[in-house]
């Protein structure tokens, strides 16, 4: 494997590329549901998933919550600039903050 791969995988480091795949595509679900107004149309396009209703499903099994269900809950935190667990990825590790 090359270190590229290496060094980008390292997060998801017991997983494989397609879980790891998956579980960017979800973060950045997340990422765009939580700080957009976009449909969940537009933020299936823009994750990568291929529709609307297969980021349903997988947003759903992952997570337990529709992405829609998500974003209202989301919302209705309280507005101190984060919500609780936002800076949290799928898989559970923290991300950096920018």
């Amino acid at each position: 494997m090359s270190s590229y791969l290496q060094r980008h995988q390292n997060p998801y480091a017991d997983t494989s590329p397609l879980q790891w795949l998956l579980r960017a595509r979800l973060d950045r679900a997340r990422q765009l549901i939580e700080t957009t107004d976009l449909s969940v149309k537009d933020v299936a396009t823009q994750s990568g998933f291929p529709s609307a209703a297969a980021l349903r499903q997988r947003f759903t099994a992952t997570l337990g919550i529709t992405p829609t269900s998500y974003r209202e809950t989301f919302k209705s935190t309280p507005s101190d600039g984060y919500a609780a667990g936002s800076a949290r990825t799928v898989s559970g590790s923290r991300r950096d903050a920018d």
